[in-house]
């Protein structure tokens, strides 16, 4: 029933047929899992540089990975801080992470404690460099 339809001005048009005018079928939501998604986002928050999350969700090869380097240098753990916020995280397993917790008030403190410590390393660092920079300008 799909066909190219010459128009009266002789321009061609394609008329679907009836299998391309159907509604979409609803998709069944994904199945989510027991493990808390506000308690990955606190530990994300928290202990991101240290891939606690991934421990956590069953990401034990790349959690070994963020151990041993700082969260991919600080990189890698804030992008899974933004993954995990959006619900974009999935467990090992392949499903999503349930959010049947009470709302926020832990993952949201997780996440405060994660950006002060973010911004204390930075200013540690930025102090260091300084120092650095100073000692060697007056050597």
């Amino acid at each position: 029933m799909n066909d190219w339809v010459t128009m009266p001005d002789g321009s061609r048009v394609f008329r679907p047929g009836p299998s391309d005018l159907r509604e979409p079928a609803e998709r069944a939501p994904e199945p989510s899992n027991s493990q808390s998604w506000h308690a990955a986002l606190a530990l994300a928050g928290v202990l991101g540089f240290t891939g606690a999350h991934r421990f956590y969700t069953g990401k034990v090869g790349t959690g070994a990975v963020w151990l041993l380097t700082g969260g991919l240098l600080g990189i890698g753990a804030l992008a899974d801080v933004a993954a995990i916020a959006a619900s974009r995280w999935k467990a090992a397993d392949g499903t999503r992470l349930s959010r049947r917790a009470a709302r926020g008030s832990v993952a949201a403190a997780g996440i405060a404690v994660g950006w002060a410590f973010a911004a204390w390393l930075t200013s540690v660092a930025a102090v260091a460099l300084t120092a650095i920079t100073v000692a060697l300008a007056t050597a």
